[in-house]
């Protein structure tokens, strides 16, 4: 549905003004689920890629998609033909089974390294979910080895525009006021995984953090 403008409403002492020039050229790309859609979010602004981008200066692309997160091979293709800066890849829970991430996820990396052949890629492993406090959830740990096992299969093979975040470092077990319902995080979760991915990009970037 379009969006039209009533009305922009401002201080009367405030100043309009162009914005500074990003600090890159190229956007920063997110492709996952509705973790990384910002679907728990009380505002568009506190999705963790909008708090990256203020963190870092740097415009984003969020492809994250609600329950379709799933990593299809029409879709590699289309995040591969975005000319990005860097590219996170923050997808696994809205496959059904570890044998169906299994299928797409190394050919998903694959479809962007061979357009990008230099570009960073991040792959973040599930994070913390409320229900593995009192149960291990054996669907959950087996993508977050698959995921390790085949970025360490590429570095191995010479990839060194690769890099492992664990989602649980970001969202872990004792950060469970960071989630809304046991699996989304709300705007502190958020706040938590800017805040563990914003060091790690910037170096890769060698961008200088905004306070």
């Amino acid at each position: 549905m379009p969006v039209k403008v009533l009305g922009i409403g401002v201080d009367a002492s405030a100043r309009v003004q162009a914005p500074k020039s990003f600090a890159l050229d190229k956007p920063i790309v997110f492709y996952g689920t509705s973790i990384t859609q910002g679907g728990c979010a009380s505002r568009s602004g506190m999705s963790y890629q909008a708090i990256l981008g203020r963190m870092l200066n740097a415009d984003f692309v969020n492809l994250g998609f609600s329950g379709n997160g799933k990593g299809e091979p029409e879709i590699a293709r289309t995040v591969a033909g975005i000319d990005a800066s860097y590219f996170v890849l923050d997808f696994a829970q809205n496959n059904p089974t570890v044998e169906s991430l299994m299928q797409v996820y190394a050919p998903f990396v694959e479809t962007i390294r061979s357009k990008h052949p230099q570009t960073p890629i991040l792959v973040v492993t599930p994070i913390y979910s409320a229900r593995e406090s009192w149960s291990a959830d054996a669907r959950l740990d087996k993508m977050r080895e698959l995921i390790r096992q085949i970025a360490a299969r590429r570095i191995a093979n010479g990839d060194r525009n690769i890099e492992i975040v664990e989602g649980t470092d970001l969202i872990g077990p004792s950060r469970g006021d960071g989630l809304v319902d046991g699996t989304h995080p709300n705007d502190l979760g958020f706040e938590w995984m800017a805040e563990g991915l914003a060091g790690r990009i910037s170096k890769v970037l060698a961008l200088k953090l905004e306070h």
